[in-house]
């Protein structure tokens, strides 16, 4: 075609870390959920708490939807890199108020928490793929952003398991805290 092709700018390399750090949020994300979910029901049998099974699910999703719009209207007034932050620091409470839970009622506590955190991951990330990358690498971005489920859909649940099996279910929760600290600490250095 006689049609002029149209050049991309590379990326900064401020864009790029940004973006391996949404990635990488993303996909604690999807770990933290598919791992837990793998987890719960030998924690609900450890704990007597399989009344509360639907509770810890049910709970983590309406603090995750509140998170979401609360986390969205707080970056659109302050800025990305304060609500991210917050929404790092709730998570690893969360994954510490479980993993140390002594009944499943602290484990609901827990898992409020986390999905607290994670809540606000999501539109933190719409947000900033739209102020901080050209409009014609928006579809590349989001691509990489939801290919950070694919991974921790298929490797978590194994991931999980074993150390479940292994070491305890406590450690499922305490396992993410460092990559939830890793995480955060890279995505917001660039926002």
């Amino acid at each position: 075609s006689d049609r002029p092709r149209r050049v991309t700018a590379p990326l900064t390399a401020q864009q790029r870390l940004l973006a391996v750090g949404l990635v990488l949020s993303v996909t604690l994300v999807a770990f933290e959920v598919t791992a837990i979910i793998t987890a719960l029901p030998t924690i609900t049998d450890e704990l007597g708490g399989d009344s509360l099974y639907g509770v810890s699910l049910a709970a983590y999703t309406l603090a995750n939807l509140i998170t979401l719009v609360a986390a969205g209207e707080m970056a659109d007034r302050r800025g990305p890199a304060m609500p991210f932050t917050l929404c790092v620091a709730t998570l690893v409470v969360g994954l510490i108020v479980a993993a140390s839970a002594p009944t499943m009622i602290w484990v609901v506590v827990g898992r409020v928490l986390q999905g607290a955190g994670t809540g606000g991951f999501a539109p933190i990330a719409y947000m900033l793929v739209k102020r901080a990358f050209p409009d014609d690498r928006h579809p590349m971005i989001y691509a990489y952003l939801s290919a950070g489920w694919v991974l921790p859909a298929m490797v978590a649940p194994l991931v999980a398991g074993w150390i479940t099996d292994t070491f305890g279910w406590r450690w499922v929760f305490l396992g993410l805290v460092p990559a939830a600290l890793a995480v955060g600490a890279l995505a917001v250095q660039p926002m």
